[in-house]
């Protein structure tokens, strides 16, 4: 088989079939929970079943919000690989129309030489269509984690069974390698959560950018002028070098590159995308880290009360 042919074969295998996934419909004519509360129920059980019936149907228009937008990406999906094999089609038209027309000229050097120029640009439109393709469905996988990524777990009992709530600044213990808090997001020029007593300061990465982070996730932090380059790669007690990476464009703020083992780092601007279930640390920062390796900021929230820096 010609090389070109095996590599046509292999990108069919790899870009799968295009036989759509069976997806079943919720039940969207279902009346709320709470309409079926007898009207004449009164009292503490009534209340509670008034609230609890309230969240649940909250709940389940959350889960069929999330299941439209995941049937919809699907159904893009399905266009995708449709779009690929067609595209394929395509090229494999072409490569035969290019042996049949070439081939007659096999036994010359310049025929072997058209015939080894066709296959190169038959094999960059391969890589390309299986490039492009990955891309889409890389896409198609983020829009999927983002329909899904703030689906109730537990909305009984307030506890979010994957990423249980912790304290108020219980991260002294932190080390590299810990999970990690995700930053409190004020928005521009907003101010950050108190700084409580006998507990590490927050800082702010970048000049009233409202980001605020726990300084004791970030031992190896280093802020400077952010005209300023980066500093100096430092050296592990091996000899290792550990780079600074910067923690976003403008803020001045760098950290060693071990302070984030296991993130991915991109440069900011980048198009490239990371793989699924990887959330952006930082707004702008261009760190990723896995999903379950984040825990969400506890005092994050609209009722919070903040205050300066300085915590005054």
């Amino acid at each position: 088989m010609h090389p070109v042919d095996a590599l046509l074969e292999q990108a069919r295998q790899l870009l799968g079939t295009a036989s759509p996934p069976a997806i079943t419909t919720p039940n969207t004519s279902a009346g709320d929970l709470a309409d079926s509360l007898p009207p004449s129920w009164e009292g503490q059980s009534s209340t509670h079943a008034a609230a609890t019936t309230s969240r649940l149907d909250t709940d389940r228009n959350q889960v069929r919000t999330a299941h439209q937008a995941v049937s919809t990406t699907l159904a893009t999906a399905n266009q995708l690989s449709q779009q690929a094999h067609t595209r394929l089609d395509a090229v494999q038209a072409a490569w035969q129309q290019d042996k049949a027309t070439l081939g007659r000229f096999g036994d010359t050097a310049q025929g072997q030489a058209a015939l080894l120029q066709a296959g190169q640009q038959r094999i960059a439109d391969v890589t390309q269509i299986v490039r492009q393709t990955a891309t889409d469905y890389q896409r198609a996988a983020r829009h999927v984690h983002d329909a899904t990524a703030h689906l109730p777990t537990d909305s009984l009992t307030d506890h979010d069974k994957q990423s249980p709530p912790a304290a108020p600044l219980d991260s002294q213990t932190w080390k590299p390698g810990d999970q990690r808090h995700m930053p409190y997001i004020a928005g521009r020029e907003g101010m950050g959560p108190p700084n409580y007593p006998d507990s590490p300061p927050w800082i702010e990465i970048g000049d009233k950018s409202g980001n605020f982070v726990r300084s004791d996730e970030l031992p190896g932090l280093v802020r400077q002028d952010p005209q300023l380059p980066g500093p100096a790669t430092r050296y592990d007690g091996h000899g290792n070098p550990d780079p600074y990476i910067s923690l976003g464009p403008g803020t001045g703020a760098w950290a060693p590159r071990s302070d984030f083992p296991g993130a991915k780092i991109y440069s900011p601007g980048s198009t490239e995308l990371p793989p699924y279930g990887w959330e952006e640390w930082m707004p702008g920062s261009g760190i990723y880290m896995w999903h379950g390796d984040l825990i969400p900021e506890p005092l994050q929230g609209p009722s919070t009360q903040t205050y300066p820096q300085g915590g005054h």
